[in-house]
């Protein structure tokens, strides 16, 4: 019996341990979609601008709703991301 528990905890981390491996490996872009608003800013016309990002296109909600098209450059120090009206 208490090699039955044991075989379950073990199996239970191993398992545990491939979903947290899975996690790390999204990318760049994985991490960066969803909705995004601006808290702080130079410049006070960008404060509270939202940025929506998806794969490779977005858009930003100012006073108009703004689409754009975006490329990540992870191999940069610091990452870089360049973006396309």
């Amino acid at each position: 019996m208490k090699t039955r528990i044991l075989f379950v905890l073990i199996a239970g981390f191993l398992l545990g341990g491939a979903v947290v491996q899975a996690e790390k490996k999204k990318t760049d872009a994985d991490l960066l979609k969803g909705n995004w608003v601006v808290s702080e800013a130079k410049d006070m016309k960008l404060l509270g601008a939202k940025f929506t990002f998806g794969d490779g296109k977005g858009s930003v909600k100012t006073t108009r709703d703004e689409p754009f098209t975006f490329k990540l450059d992870p191999s940069k120090k610091p990452k870089e991301m360049d973006i396309f009206p």
